[in-house]
């Protein structure tokens, strides 16, 4: 055989070969169950949309078509990625100044529990000194008893023409209250022990010269 067959035959196989190729891609591609591929199934179905006429130019044009198909998809996507971050934007804005409201709320509820303790402080000094104040005046009211002749009493020892019992009364009472000075003055009450008791002498010697005269 001359070198000439054998190129020829070399080309045939070849041939043959990338024949074989071809055919056993076609056979997987036919054989290929489409209806149980459903990514193949939804690519078909997305091409159906704007793949209607199955011609020449058609086919040529498909590779532009998708590319311009999925650009706009993208471009949907990126516009309601883009309405989500502004409601996201949004939320956080409100949510920044509900955290502002919540802030100056706290602040004022702190402000207003000071202000309310320190009334409650207020309030609570006033009482007492209210009732230190109350307590004095029954001191008082309890000493001028104790210390002094009533109305009643200084008009009987005063004006009364008679010498009667309730004189004699109030006479004793005088007396008494002289007595009690003396425990005035060992309490260190000097000044006020001596003032009343001057005013009992008084008292005193008013009822000596009625009973004088009488």
């Amino acid at each position: 055989m001359d070198s000439k067959s054998g190129i020829g035959l070399q080309g045939v196989d070849s041939d043959d070969k990338n024949s074989s190729i071809i055919q056993k891609r076609l056979n997987k591609v036919i054989d290929t169950n489409i209806d149980n591929d459903k990514d193949v199934l939804e690519a078909l179905k997305e091409l159906s949309i704007f793949f209607t006429d199955n011609t020449l130019i058609s086919r040529r044009n498909l590779r532009s078509q998708i590319e311009k198909r999925s650009l706009a998809i993208n471009e949907d996507f990126v516009s309601a990625f883009r309405k989500v971050k502004e409601t996201l934007d949004t939320m956080h804005e409100d949510v920044l100044q509900m955290n502002n409201a919540v802030t100056s709320m706290t602040t004022q509820l702190q402000n207003t529990k000071a202000q309310t303790h320190q009334l409650i402080q207020q309030t609570t000094k006033l009482q007492t000194e209210s009732d230190k104040i109350t307590m004095k005046q029954k001191i008082s009211e309890a000493f001028i008893r104790e210390f002094q002749l009533n109305e009643s009493e200084l008009n009987t020892l005063r004006n009364s023409n008679e010498i009667s019992m309730a004189f004699f009364n109030v006479l004793d009472r005088v007396d008494s209250i002289s007595q009690a000075c003396k425990l005035l003055l060992q309490s260190g009450h000097e000044t006020c022990a001596l003032d009343i008791q001057q005013q009992m002498t008084m008292y005193k010697e008013t009822a000596l010269d009625k009973i004088y005269r009488w």
